[in-house]
């Protein structure tokens, strides 16, 4: 029989407002914070773009931390490559000496046999490149089978293994990109020379009915984590307190579980009975994080003060850096009214080119009628490059010469017509024009005025006709009761 989990009307949720609030000025928009910084990062502030970076890590992480099952997701995206590294360390160099000696010799061995008929080295068939592979290998998933093996029992050999490929050398690697390979084998990027299995360790296998075994961290692992956490990870650490002190606000539950009622909906839910003692299917059991992480549990508060602490170093660096954002903006507002002041110039005389000219007078006069919108008429390009009319104008910006398509409807308002020497034959084509558009206009209206005349006689009629039906209905009515 499956578990029943706890009613939510019975849990008390108020941990969820603190941290809400705590994370909630990374999101868009918060005018405080977001508008000014991006206007820095535009301007290229120092440390604008790495504070706004900082922003929206924190921001994707709060939102892929909205369950347990993605906190501990995080978590043990983080953890996995530490342990990695941990294990490496305390190994000695051995094996990262032998990792660098055999992709050196997998290198040597592909630029050997790479030549300019056969420029492609395929390694997969030949045994002088596939031999220090396979020893590195040997060597990587002993040790993978040992770090498994201490930290996570019974699923051993399922979550962090041997990640080499055949791609992972070519003839043209350098020592210095095979060093950072070695030196950051354990960074769990893809291309690393190390896989990393969360979804496994996550759901304890592929069973429907999934316990979570926590792995046993040693303390000196779990500390630095812990401060690695909450140092470079905050949401992640302000979401593991939310969880702790849900539970100390409810001491009823005794595990929480996230549960997937169909493919794409999943939510937390909480039990009374321990995590190993909780039947249910499509379910991943956990016990509360206190179990995994310890005496190094951060507490709500403490991290909703990481979180303000934050923020207020980020609202401090806006004011500090303001004054040279101003004169940046001034100057890049200078550079833009140049620019603009350059683009009118260049349609204008574009323009006023066309109109001089008796072969393109009604292109120019066309035009002239859209700009000032009171005729839109015929604008015949086919003779011109491409059918586009095109300027050209002056960057200041980017201290760079561009080019661009004139759209007649899009000027009104970005030229003024004072700028045009129109003569009275033009003028007397608007003018004309003018007249032609406005009794079309109002023809138009009249048309729809009598044609919605019609619709209310026909609506009025059909009204008429059904109040008799109704009305006959009950005269007959009265007469026969």
């Amino acid at each position: 029989m499956a578990t029943r989990a706890i009613r939510y009307d019975q849990l008390n949720f108020d941990n969820r407002t603190p941290a809400n609030e705590a994370v909630g000025w990374t999101n868009y928009p918060y005018t405080e914070i977001q508008e000014p910084l991006s206007v820095a990062v535009s301007h290229q502030i120092e440390n604008a773009s790495e504070i706004q970076n900082q922003i929206g890590n924190i921001r994707s992480e709060q939102y892929s931390c909205q369950d347990y099952y993605g906190i501990m997701q995080n978590v043990y995206k983080h953890l996995l490559p530490q342990i990695l590294h941990y294990e490496m360390n305390a190994a000695g160099q051995n094996i990262q000496t032998l990792m660098r000696e055999k992709l050196i010799q997998m290198r040597d061995v592909a630029k050997a046999k790479t030549t300019k008929a056969n420029p492609y080295f395929d390694g997969r068939s030949d045994s002088d490149f596939t031999d220090p592979m396979q020893e590195m290998t040997r060597a990587m998933g002993e040790l993978s089978r040992s770090i498994s093996h201490k930290y996570f029992g019974s699923i051993q050999n399922q979550v962090i293994h041997s990640g080499v490929q055949y791609n992972c050398i070519e003839s043209e690697t350098t020592d210095a990109e095979i060093d950072d390979m070695v030196d950051n084998s354990w960074s769990g990027n893809w291309g690393s020379l190390w896989r990393f299995n969360t979804y496994y360790l996550l759901n304890s296998g592929y069973q429907t009915k999934r316990v979570h075994q926590y792995p046993a961290i040693p303390d000196d692992i779990m500390e630095g984590f812990m401060e690695n956490l909450i140092e470079n990870h905050p949401a992640i650490a302000l979401r593991i307190a939310q969880n702790d002190q849900f539970f100390q606000d409810n001491p009823m539950a005794q595990s929480i579980g996230h549960s997937w009622t169909s493919r794409n909906r999943s939510d937390d839910c909480w039990f009374k009975v321990p995590h190993d003692q909780v039947n249910k299917n499509n379910t991943v059991v956990f016990a509360p994080p206190r179990t995994f992480f310890g005496k190094f549990t951060p507490t709500l508060s403490d991290m909703c003060d990481n979180l303000d602490q934050i923020k207020a170093e980020v609202v401090d660096f806006l004011m500090v850096v303001e004054p040279k954002i101003t004169v940046k903006v001034d100057a890049a507002n200078v550079l833009a009214d140049k620019t603009t002041k350059s683009m009118q110039e260049a349609v204008v005389a574009i323009v006023q080119g066309l109109l001089d000219d008796k072969d393109t007078v009604s292109i120019g006069t066309g035009i002239i009628g859209h700009i000032s919108g009171i005729a839109h008429l015929p604008i015949d390009t086919s003779s011109f490059p491409n059918g586009h009319l095109m300027y050209s104008y002056h960057d200041y910006t980017s201290g760079q010469d561009r080019q661009a398509y004139l759209y007649p409807q899009h000027m009104n308002g970005i030229v003024s017509l004072s700028d045009f020497n129109v003569t009275d034959e033009v003028q007397t084509v608007l003018f004309s024009a003018y007249q032609e558009n406005l009794e079309s206009r109002r023809t138009q209206h009249a048309n729809q005025c009598a044609h919605l005349a019609r619709q209310i006689s026909q609506q009025t009629t059909r009204h008429d006709a059904e109040i008799q039906v109704i009305t006959d209905a009950f005269t007959e009515y009265q007469t026969q009761v």
